[in-house]
């Protein structure tokens, strides 16, 4: 008698449940918690492709996005409301040429642009539709050997709970990748007021199997009195061997 007919038929269905509940338990079974150490040996040894990739061609795009929501400026007005989002991308092409492209929004509806090229010894940039301009690449000064202090911070920390997982591995781009997870759930009092807010951030890495980043995704959400505040930072890498740069058209 065939398979899937007469008494085998249940059999059959009960044998593909059984295959789909082992599947998900399987899948629900790589994730794990990890402690710290782990973490930094994994995610923060990982290689960013500036460093793996130098040759290649690829693309690195990293997007942000900010909003605060608190009380009027003044007695009468509406709430303060921000919104601010911003778009780089970045690409490698042959030959060291490198483009960039950056894109900011203060306000709802107005995008400012920025462009910029460089092909050996020359560098292009616009600002906006505006025509290109050109000149030579100059010699980038030398970084401050030693780093500015720091603003003091407006808040003083009450406390501070991290945990760390290993969410196992996905697929990420016709490949299978590692997946991890950071997540920080900190308490702090406002200096000016007393006031407490609160605010938990995930971070979530993409790593391939030779330990380069390929992706991150940084959430950030507070809540205070009055006031609240979400922050999203994600950076996203990939190879692009169709990418070519070449000079624009300067008048």
């Amino acid at each position: 008698m065939p398979w899937g007919s007469g008494p085998y038929k249940h059999m059959k269905i009960i044998f593909c449940i059984t295959v789909v509940l082992a599947g998900l338990v399987s899948g629900v079974a790589q994730e794990k918690a990890i402690d710290k150490s782990e973490f930094d040996r994994i995610v923060n040894n990982s290689t960013y492709p500036y460093a793996r990739w130098k040759g290649k061609s690829y693309r690195a795009t990293v997007t942000t996005e900010a909003r605060l929501q608190g009380p009027s400026k003044t007695a009468e007005g509406p709430p303060f409301t921000m919104h601010h989002t911003t778009k780089m991308v970045s690409e490698f092409g042959p030959g060291n040429a490198y483009r960039q492209m950056r894109e900011a929004s203060y306000k709802e509806g107005e995008v400012k642009k920025y462009e910029y090229i460089r092909i050996g010894d020359f560098e292009y940039s616009r600002i906006g539709n505006e025509s290109w301009t050109k000149k030579a690449v100059e010699n980038a000064p030398a970084p401050p050997t030693v780093a500015p202090a720091a603003p003091p911070s407006p808040f003083e920390e009450i406390s501070s709970d991290k945990e760390y997982k290993y969410l196992g591995t996905e697929p990420f781009r016709n490949a299978t990748v590692l997946t991890y997870l950071a997540t920080s759930k900190q308490k702090n009092v406002y200096k000016a007021n007393g006031s407490e807010h609160e605010t938990v951030i995930t971070t979530k890495y993409w790593i391939d199997k030779d330990g380069t980043l390929l992706r991150s995704e940084f959430r950030a959400a507070g809540k205070g009195v009055d006031r609240s505040n979400t922050t999203t930072v994600i950076m996203d890498f990939a190879l692009d061997p169709s990418i070519s740069i070449t000079a624009p058209t300067v008048p």
